[in-house]
């Protein structure tokens, strides 16, 4: 965290000078019995409202607190810890080169005390919570429990929904209300003299907000969805000084320090923006049940355009704020604080009225979105006893956290309730369903170690490592770096210096596997192999080697074109898609196509049991998928509906884990209009009727049985899908006796069909398939594949093979 950070204290913190020797008696007896204190010392903290607070804690009162997220995107070098400080009220970075990958400034919580439309809302650190809930006690925002309760339900069907998965290093902070009134100012000098039990006025409710520098490269926008599932504001910013159309440059920065060379993605920067709208468009706002929670609001979305100078190119700005809305007009919560523009400008060094303005509105808009709960006190108390047990160490195991909550009288369904709920207000980090047993209380330390593999997949990362006195094998290197393949060797030597008897390498490759990140491959030397997709170079749509590799896929089908409502790929869903495909549960159905260059966008997979192989391309409004039988038999690309089908198995999969708006499920699925080809590439959707809707006219046609078709078959055939096999074998000269020998059936029910229709080989063809789709004679499998596989021994000498 940046020291000056530090340096604001809570000004409007009043210390009674009264001493109370009265201490809560359950409590005394844990500190005598288990030596452990019942708070960490702090000098602000006078002793009455500590023995109150014991009290409080005792008699199972709670804390109203609500909770916002803001998420802070954009390239290298945009601004965004300059337009941070600007939030903060604090003077600019103005030697601050670029955030670190993953090295995410350390979320911040502030607690709003006040705030309308018309009072100017400041943030104001406070770092000690002991003293955020003394003063909670004085003010009044500590209430018991209604109806005498004395615990709420702590049944895990009654545990709040998961909203989010990451943090940060957690400063608790105060925000005050700027002008103060004279009612808030009366109001204070009133707590002074009044203990809590005579106020009776409405408590105030203490809201913190959580922000989040992404660090701008592309790797971390991916993996965002495993880390955070639920941002209440995101705000994505653009560099004026560049064209929409211009290409990212983006580097790795440590400390400052730029690591290897500065690199042009192969992205441009309307591009990185329309992407970077996902985290507000594709994920879930939280289920609340069960839990004292409500949710207020959805997600906005704030665009800004930083400079660093005056800007005086007003027809740019009002051309790209054009281009942005007509690429997001199915963002629904876009936040305009200029006008109708989507796209305002500011300069991130500035500190006039205009600029304070524009912060204000902001800090504004992002605590309009937040989570509101009431939180026992002791939830609280026991944070502070782990925070307390673990001093100095960055991990907890959760046996710790079991053994504290019981000297608090928790069972373990509170522990694991007070955990989940830490964890989603982005206070610890704990995943229970991918790595059960550790609790992270500095969440950097793991975010170091991910950065550190993020990395290595950078040119010349190694001179770094050296630097660093970590040796790294050029071979390992330069396979993760060309193909993001790493092996066990790579990740224990990059995790050495982190490594401890808490929290080890293979631990850490056991969550980026559960929080489908990466995921483990076959490999010929029988090493441990793993594969991290997001990590890999951009292939540049409009290079002729992707031309050259779409021309390859395209010679028997057309691509399909999966689609989704908010007109770009939901966030992190392509490589999570590619992570799923590969999975170890499914070893036998795809693998990495060997000797293909990958690419982050552009993934070559082989199809073990389908055969042929796939490649998928992220364009960042669709995905395109691309099939290739391999031509052993012209009839295999009916195979391609095997394809589609594990496909958006995978894809639900991902919307259910990821928390994805549940609409995205089911893509829509299209294909590129080939009637209007001399046009810019637009799409045909797929009717309802089966046939194609031109987006550009409306204009509707035909699907393409051969080269089209083929996607949208059914994967298991039954005695209603007799039509279409048979419109496809009609051309077929083997005889259907041999046919229905390689189908399965037995030459006893061959003979009976002869005997019934003796000299009418069309009818007889009828009724073998017929029979082979009623599963006669112990058939199992009736799909595209196994037709398939009993074609091929003919398929040299069938006539319709060659006609397909």
């Amino acid at each position: 965290m940046d020291e000056s950070l530090a340096e604001n204290q809570n000004e409007n913190l009043i210390v009674p000078e009264t001493e109370v020797n009265a201490i809560n008696p359950v409590l005394n007896d844990l500190e005598q019995d288990n030596q452990l204190n019942v708070f960490p010392d702090s000098s602000t903290i006078g002793n009455a409202y500590s023995a109150d607070l014991d009290l409080a804690i005792e008699n199972g009162h709670t804390i109203k607190v609500m909770w916002s997220t803001l998420c802070i995107s954009g390239p290298s070098g945009s601004g965004k810890s300059s337009l941070i400080e600007l939030l903060l009220g604090k003077e600019p970075l103005l030697t601050h080169t670029s955030t670190s990958v993953l090295g995410a400034i350390e979320s911040r919580g502030f607690t709003l005390l006040l705030i309308t439309d018309d009072i100017n809302c400041t943030w104001e650190e406070i770092q000690d919570i002991k003293g955020l809930l003394c003063e909670a006690l004085r003010s009044g925002a500590i209430t018991p429990l209604p109806n005498g309760e004395d615990r709420f339900d702590f049944s895990f069907e009654a545990l709040p929904h998961s909203f989010s998965y990451a943090c940060y290093n957690e400063v608790l902070s105060k925000a005050i209300t700027s002008p103060v009134s004279p009612i808030v100012e009366d109001m204070r000098c009133l707590l002074q003299k009044q203990s809590v039990s005579h106020f009776v006025n409405a408590p105030p409710t203490y809201h913190f907000v959580s922000i989040i520098d992404t660090g701008g490269h592309e790797a971390f926008f991916d993996i965002i969805p495993a880390l955070h599932c639920y941002g209440s504001a995101n705000i994505v910013i653009h560099k004026l000084d560049e064209k929409l159309s211009s290409k990212v440059f983006s580097f790795y920065c440590l400390e400052d320090e730029i690591i290897g060379e500065i690199e042009e993605r192969q992205l441009t920067n309307q591009q990185y923006l329309v992407s970077s709208i996902r985290s507000s468009t594709s994920i879930n706002p939280p289920q609340i049940s069960g839990f004292k929670t409500q949710l207020h609001k959805f997600q906005s979305q704030i665009i800004v355009g930083t400079f660093s100078a005056e800007i005086n190119q007003i027809e740019s700005l009002i051309a790209k704020n054009s281009i942005l809305r007509a690429n997001t007009i199915n963002c629904e919560h876009h936040i305009s604080l200029n006008g109708k523009n989507l796209l305002f400008p500011i300069n991130a060094t500035a500190r006039d009225d205009y600029h304070s303005q524009i912060a204000t509105e902001i800090r504004k808009h992002v605590c309009d979105s937040y989570i509101e709960a009431d939180v026992p006190l002791k939830w609280f108390l026991f944070l502070l006893h782990l925070q307390e047990l673990c001093i100095g160490l960055c991990i907890a195991r959760k046996a710790d956290c079991i053994e504290i909550g019981s000297l608090l009288q928790m069972t373990e369904n509170e522990v694991e309730a007070a955990l989940l709920y830490f964890r989603d207000v982005k206070m610890i980090l704990y995943w229970p369903y991918a790595l059960p047993q550790i609790v992270f209380l500095q969440p950097q330390y793991l975010y170091d170690k991910i950065t550190q593999l993020v990395l290595a997949s950078f040119l010349n990362s190694h001179k770094h490592f050296e630097n660093k006195g970590i040796k790294l094998h050029l071979d390992i290197l330069a396979e993760y770096q060309d193909k993001g393949i790493f092996s066990l060797e790579l990740l224990h030597s990059i995790c050495e210096p982190f490594n401890n008897e808490d929290f080890t390498a293979m631990e850490l490759l056991q969550l980026l596997k559960n929080l489908v990140i990466i995921v483990e491959i076959p490999h010929l030397d029988g090493d441990d192999m793993h594969f991290f997709p997001s990590i890999l170079p951009i292939l540049s749509t409009d290079s002729d080697e992707f031309e050259t590799l779409q021309k390859e896929y395209t010679e028997e089908l057309e691509p399909l074109i999966l689609s989704w409502p908010t007109r770009i790929n939901p966030q992190g869903l392509f490589p999570a898609l590619i992570v799923k495909l590969l999975n170890d549960s499914q070893p036998h159905l795809f693998n990495l196509k060997p000797e293909c260059r990958q690419y982050r966008n552009a993934i070559q997979l082989e199809c073990v049991a389908y055969r042929g192989s796939v490649l998928l391309v992220d364009t960042v409004y669709n995905v395109e998928v691309f099939y290739d039988s391999g031509r052993r038999s012209k009839f295999d690309k009916w195979i391609s509906s095997h394809v589609r089908e594990s496909i958006f198995d995978e894809v639900r999969s991902i919307v259910s884990q990821f928390h994805y708006d549940d609409r995205l499920a089911n893509p829509v699925k299209k294909f590129v209009c080939l009637k209007h080809n001399e046009y810019t590439k637009h799409y045909c959707i797929i009717t309802k009727n089966n046939r194609l809707s031109c987006e550009r006219d409306k204009s509707v046609m035909e699907i393409s049985q051969f080269n089209q078709n083929p996607w949208l078959q059914k994967i298991n055939l039954d005695i209603t899908d007799l039509n279409y096999p048979l419109h496809l074998l009609k051309e077929f000269t083997i005889h259907w006796n041999r046919l229905g020998l390689a189908l399965g059936l037995t030459q006893q029910t061959l003979d009976i069909i002869d005997h019934d229709h003796p000299s009418r080989s069309e009818e007889c063809f009828r009724i073998c398939l017929q029979k082979w789709l009623e599963k006669s004679d112990n058939v199992h499998i009736v799909t595209w594949v196994s037709l398939a596989d009993a074609l091929f021994p003919f398929n040299d000498n069938t006539n319709w093979v060659n006609q397909l």
